[in-house]
């Protein structure tokens, strides 16, 4: 095993923690700070990075000490919940659905039938020329009051 130095100079070896290579191995020293080892280039690998000393060794980090993370069952998502097009359908008088236009304004008007889409319930009025509409398929957000100028 080669002389591990233990003054540092930069181009001296030094065993150090090498995170590429997964081991502690022998690097050379590229960077040096106010007496501080700073960069190494490791031997087997090549790779520059910031020193870490090895794992076994009295500088190495310590584990942090507290309470534990919990591990119990998979990780919280919070979800928004989607309108579901089927329960809508059932709340509204499929009869009243008028046939959807860009220019039309849909603020008093609970369902369109759309061409392409189908029947669909109005959910939100975004904007003066926005709102959300859910059809069986997805939700999209259409146009009205639409003015070409």
């Amino acid at each position: 095993m080669p002389k591990v130095s233990k003054t540092p100079e930069v181009g001296k070896e030094i065993e150090a923690h090498c995170k590429p290579c997964k081991a502690d191995t022998v690097h050379v020293i590229t960077t040096i700070k106010d007496d501080v080892v700073k960069k190494v280039m490791c031997k087997a690998c090549n790779a520059t990075h910031v020193y870490k000393p090895p794992v076994d060794s009295e500088e190495a980090p310590k584990p942090k000490r507290g309470r534990p993370k919990k591990t119990d069952g998979p990780p919280k998502v919070r979800r928004r919940r989607k309108a579901d097009w089927g329960t809508l359908m059932g709340k509204i008088d499929q009869s009243l659905a008028v046939d959807y236009s860009m220019t039309a304004d849909y603020g008093e008007i609970e369902s369109i039938n759309h061409k392409k889409f189908g029947v669909g319930i109005i959910t939100k009025i975004l904007a003066e020329d926005k709102i959300q509409v859910v059809f069986e398929e997805n939700t999209k957000i259409l146009a009205q009051n639409w003015e070409e100028q």
